[in-house]
């Protein structure tokens, strides 16, 4: 992306600064993890901050390229990039000091064919990892330049970053957080470097990678001659959600940044040699690309739809809080605004600082999907899955009680939670919920032949739970129902009238009411005739 506006969350990359069409594929991502996880600034150890995470969901603070290359999935739309990409989280300061996590609107990477010698690009080494952003800048360096010449002149460094918000009517994008009150969201938006040594994997000081002169164009450094695709990452911050905003309120990043010129992104390569080298190939030198993943061949063969429900949010590694209202930033960072920079002391904890519990990384390997046939006992012992069918949001299938759980949902757990409720019918939807009853909406069996229940269970990845308006259903044959409850056709001088749906709002029958834990037909006929009504309504039980 250049450093120009752009128009709306899937808008494709824009023309080059020099005029050059793009050659580029872009690629969404979901978040798989929330914390204080970096193995490229601090291996082995909690990092001082927390990041929002996407792509490999076995990223750790050990994390190495085979255990990312070995996870059993990635958030992101291609299966072939095993890559973490990891940027830090947003809050929102109260005036009483508590912090709330800004809700997350998603991820999207542009890898782009960019710059001279772009038709000879080195793809990632195996164990290739780097920084981009400085965590601790709260003010624009107009001082430290790219390398350039007489033909290809050089800029600010700190031109990687951006900031876009999304409102009514055009908005100029800017190196720092200039508005917050942002009708469609703020995107942070940054460049990593697209030059190497040749060299080195990943040095700590970042000097094993340059950016081009122009930042995402031009020419790289002497220093630096193989050049690597030009990633772009833009990441949606909903602002605009965060509920009680009030006068003295301040969004703030993870590290205590109230400027968003101390952005950052991490990334640490997990790619399959073999599938990049082909995509810079075929599809980062054709130019004039809509950067669809579609038209690029040898990465439409793991493009996976749903991908934010194939790999759901994982728990956090971490101990600790990190999403909600809490009382401070998750480590010891203290909320700064510059201009001058955050030391080491602002976003880092005391040697002596209690520390929060990890939970290790366990090598794991990618997870194939089980699909049941219908018929066949899935689950628990007993349980026979019954199929796939569509499922309405305002007249549910199974609508006698319900249950939600974003990262331990399993079709066992539904399971047992609908056998706890009483029910002998469980169904599992939009990969983490769960429908219970007895008996189907209007004693009608849905069509069990749908498609789309491709939503991995987010407490078990070798398991689908259902899909976007589709449930899996699954009876218990070890348990007979209860008859099903039939109309009656009149009470006294009450003669039924059939089911009815209210206004939301107000009541259809709504002069007198009485509520009762051992309601009967009769006693509310009863009531109503008492009170000299023509109607007479149940609902609720």
């Amino acid at each position: 992306m250049k450093f120009c506006n752009t128009l709306n969350p899937v808008a494709v990359a824009s023309v080059a600064l020099l005029g050059v069409a793009d050659a580029f594929w872009r690629m969404s991502c979901g978040r798989v993890q929330t914390g204080r996880i970096d193995p490229i600034v601090t291996p082995g150890r909690i990092s001082g901050h927390a990041h929002t995470i996407v792509g490999s969901n076995n990223l750790g603070i050990n994390s190495t390229y085979d255990q990312l290359f070995n996870a059993q999935c990635t958030s992101c739309e291609i299966h072939d990039d095993m890559s973490a990409y990891w940027s830090p989280q947003l809050y929102y300061r109260y005036p009483n000091g508590s912090f709330v996590d800004v809700p997350n609107g998603g991820t999207i990477l542009y890898y782009l064919g960019r710059g001279v010698n772009r038709n000879n690009l080195t793809p990632y080494p195996k164990g290739f990892q780097m920084l981009a952003g400085d965590a601790g800048a709260r003010s624009y360096d107009n001082t430290t330049m790219t390398w350039g010449n007489a033909t290809y002149p050089n800029r600010p460094i700190a031109d990687r970053v951006s900031f876009a918000c999304l409102h009514e009517g055009f908005l100029p994008e800017k190196p720092y957080m200039f508005q917050t009150n942002c009708k469609n969201g703020l995107r942070a938006q940054i460049h990593f470097q697209s030059c190497w040594n040749g060299v080195d994997l990943y040095k700590a000081d970042n000097s094993h990678v340059a950016y081009m002169s122009r930042i995402d164009e031009g020419v790289c450094p002497p220093t630096h001659p193989f050049k690597f695709v030009h990633l772009f990452m833009e990441l949606y911050y909903s602002v605009n959600d965060v509920t009680n905003q009030v006068p003295g309120g301040t969004f703030v990043f993870s590290q205590g940044d109230t400027t968003g010129y101390g952005f950052h992104a991490d990334f640490q390569n997990g790619w399959n040699p073999e599938v990049l080298a082909e995509a810079l190939k075929t599809c980062a030198s054709n130019e004039g690309s809509s950067g669809a993943i579609k038209e690029c061949p040898i990465l439409r063969k793991s493009n996976v739809d749903n991908f934010k429900w194939q790999c759901p949010e994982r728990a956090p590694q971490i101990g600790e809080q990190v999403v909600g209202v809490m009382d401070k930033l998750p480590g010891c960072n203290r909320v700064t605004s510059g201009p001058e920079r955050a030391g080491a002391a602002d976003m880092s904890c005391p040697a002596d600082a209690p520390k929060p519990s990890v939970t290790s990384t366990v090598d794991t390997v990618p997870i194939a999907t089980v699909y049941p046939q219908v018929g066949e006992e899935a689950g628990n012992p007993g349980w026979e899955y019954l199929g796939c069918a569509q499922d309405n949001a305002t007249a549910r299938a199974l609508y006698a009680t319900m249950g939600s759980n974003l990262t331990t949902m399993t079709v066992e757990s539904c399971q047992n939670f609908c056998a706890w409720k009483g029910y002998v019918l469980a169904a599992t939807q939009f990969g983490r919920e769960c429908y219970c009853g007895n008996y189907f909406r209007d004693n009608k069996t849905p069509n069990f032949n749908a498609t789309g229940c491709d939503y991995r269970c987010a407490g078990d990845l070798s398991r689908t739970c259902g899909g976007s308006s589709k449930i899996e259903v699954y009876n218990n044959t070890r348990v007979t129902p209860p008859p099903p409850p039939t109309v009656q056709a009149s009470s006294g001088k009450f003669v039924a009238k059939g089911c009815y749906k209210e206004k939301t709002g107000g009541r259809a029958l709504g002069n007198y009411s009485f509520a009762s834990d051992t309601m009967t037909i009769e006693s509310c006929s009863k009531f109503c005739l008492g009170k000299k009504c023509r109607w007479a309504g149940l609902e609720f039980g």
